[in-house]
């Protein structure tokens, strides 16, 4: 349910709250599940999301290169979480200025 709530904070696109909400949820999940949980991953995916949203793509990306090193490292290069990671890079690297989509 808390990553639903913190979804529809992407999909509504309040970046502010967005990115609170998100930053919030990785510290709770590294604290509680440890920093190569997979939930922790997809809640650091989910703020780089946010980040990238608000623009500020570089700290998005800085944040999204290490869940894909530890998707390929924990999950494999065929899941379909290191896929998507891998597939957000590449766009936010090349986009540039444009507004990504949620990993979600």
């Amino acid at each position: 349910m808390l990553y639903r709530a913190g979804a529809s904070l992407l999909n509504a696109h309040p970046h502010s709250a967005s990115s609170t909400y998100w930053e919030h949820m990785v510290a709770d999940c590294e604290r509680l599940l440890g920093s190569e949980h997979p939930h922790t991953l997809t809640a650091r995916a989910s703020l780089a999301a946010s980040y990238r949203q608000a623009g500020r793509t570089n700290e998005a990306i800085e944040i999204e290169e290490p869940v894909l090193t530890e998707y390929e490292r924990l999950l494999g290069n065929e899941h379909p979480d290191t896929h998507s990671a891998r597939d957000v890079l590449s766009r936010w690297r090349s986009a540039g200025d444009g507004l990504g989509e949620s990993p979600l």
